[in-house]
């Protein structure tokens, strides 16, 4: 799945093998990219982090580190200090200079949630935002929850982003949008044999659970449980959602190691997950009003966010 020369295989090594949020450590500016072309584009920005504090934006087309040519692992974890980037913006090359930091891909995510928790004001309305990264820890579930009954609690809207970063959250990460779980989806996992094993959401009530409207952001980026998170919100139409069709990546799994840390991650394939019946590996879940983002097309605003914001205030 991932060798040690990406960053996704400290993800999940973190996840899979040293099941610990502190470690494994790796240098990095907090950023996500895309290869196209055999050419690295900026596809995601984490909150608080060197590379969108630098201004580095979505679109942008890393060249150089230090002189030599971008590499999402090894510029940054070649030396130490301060780092040049070389980059492109609407073919006009810029440069700046960026610091990484030293610590576990996954504590960065669960960080990066919480940096991103803001309030807007717009036409005396206040809307709440805030990005859910990745739902593989336990910290990223108190982040949440612990956002939702604080700062953004008395906001008239609110803006769930669940772009990029990776999957894992399910039906607890449901339980501060809805009053019970009575409508959530029920799931169902077809193993390697063909026997089928159904899945339902222990029953409970969600006391305090947030009830203003919601807008829900979704990408190609959007994987694993977070899928069934947009397939919840667009199913019982408790948020609209707007953005891309998520990526279709839901088979059940588990990363698999080497003891001796051979420097790569096989994934098994344990099982096909379905939502209420129905197919998401390989198909995902769309969205109400479709805006596209591409990856390799900087802009000044982000078209999917600005939907998100109208959407919500034709809302309140």
């Amino acid at each position: 799945l991932y060798s040690k020369e990406s960053l996704e295989y400290y993800f999940f090594r973190s996840l899979c093998s040293t099941k610990s949020l502190q470690k494994p450590k790796v240098r990095h500016i907090g950023m996500q990219v895309g290869k196209i072309n055999s050419k690295y584009y900026i596809r995601a920005l984490l909150e608080g982090y060197p590379a969108k504090e630098a201004g580095l934006s979505r679109g942008d087309l890393l060249i150089e580190v230090n002189g030599k040519p971008f590499h999402p692992y090894h510029s940054f974890n070649s030396g130490s200090g301060s780092y040049k980037i070389v980059y492109s913006r609407k073919g006009i090359r810029n440069k700046i200079s960026v610091n990484p930091v030293f610590e576990s891909i996954h504590l960065s995510f669960v960080k990066a949630t919480r940096n991103s928790v803001r309030i807007i004001k717009i036409k005396n309305k206040k809307i709440g935002y805030i990005h859910l990264w990745s739902g593989t820890h336990g910290d990223a579930l108190k982040t949440l929850i612990s956002s939702m009954k604080n700062e953004l609690k008395k906001t008239d809207g609110l803006i769930l982003d669940l772009r990029d970063g990776f999957g894992g959250a399910w039906w607890d990460y449901l339980d501060p949008f809805f009053p019970n779980r009575k409508d959530y989806f029920r799931s169902s996992l077809k193993n390697r044999t063909g026997k089928k094993i159904e899945m339902s959401p222990p029953q409970k009530e969600n006391k305090g659970y947030y009830s203003k409207p919601m807008v829900v952001i979704s990408n190609e980026g959007v994987r694993s449980g977070k899928e069934a998170l947009v397939y919840q919100f667009k199913k019982t139409k408790r948020a609209i959602v707007v953005g891309k069709t998520t990526g279709g990546m839901f088979s059940m799994g588990k990363g698999v190691f080497s003891d001796k840390d051979l420097g790569f991650i096989l994934y098994l394939s344990v099982g096909e997950l379905f939502l209420d019946g129905h197919k998401v590996e390989g198909v995902g879940v769309s969205p109400n009003i479709e805006v596209d983002y591409k990856v390799t097309q900087y802009k000044e605003v982000d078209p999917q966010f600005d939907s998100a914001q109208k959407e919500l205030l034709k809302l309140l």
